[in-house]
């Protein structure tokens, strides 16, 4: 195995594995959304914010699958700029959401 199947081969396990986690975890934290505590609402703004790194660690995959399969140049640049905007836009909506909770709790 030459060395970039090497990377592109621990890119995508690591970057399925991550994925994978983060809709996982996410999902744990769904059960800590519904208890009406202060905990739970920072529950509920981790949940999202691990929905936002699935959508960035799915995105980051789709990338190095086609660059690897010599595919990327079949994306226009507008559908790839779109799929970076879908990340950028997952990433600091989630951040912000979080944010906005952490900042309505110091209030308490």
């Amino acid at each position: 195995m030459d060395l970039e199947t090497l990377f592109t081969f621990l890119i995508v396990l690591l970057g399925g594995i991550t994925v994978l986690l983060s809709i996982i975890v996410a999902a744990a934290f769904r059960n800590f959304t519904k208890r009406g505590s202060i905990s739970s609402r920072l529950a509920h703004g981790i949940k999202w914010q691990l929905a936002g790194e699935a959508v960035i660690g799915a995105g980051t995959l789709i990338f190095a699958l086609l660059a690897h399969f010599e595919l990327l140049n079949s994306l226009s640049t507008l559908d790839q700029s779109m799929i970076r905007l879908i990340m950028f836009i997952a990433t600091s909506v989630t951040t912000i959401h979080l944010w906005w909770i952490v900042i309505s709790l110091k209030k308490k």
